[in-house]
């Protein structure tokens, strides 16, 4: 299972996504990952490679289209 969340940090201006992914297979060990981002843009190239279409879909529709289309411009 995959879990991502999206963190927004006010006092710096940032973004950050933490990607989680658990779990229950003999001899296999969860897995956390983090990466700190400027913008919406970089953050999202980052999770696109790194969970499901359909998990980044459902964050952007989270975000608002409005948001992701303002800033890529």
């Amino acid at each position: 299972m995959t879990l991502e969340r999206l963190y927004q940090c006010d006092g710096y201006g940032g973004l950050v996504a933490a990607i989680t992914d658990l779990t229950n297979w003999q001899g296999e060990h969860d897995t956390y990952d983090a990466a700190v981002f400027t913008g919406i843009k970089p953050c999202l190239g980052y999770l696109q490679e790194h969970v499901p279409s359909w998990m980044l879909q459902s964050l952007i529709e989270g975000l608002g289209e409005e948001v992701v289309t303002e800033e890529a411009d």
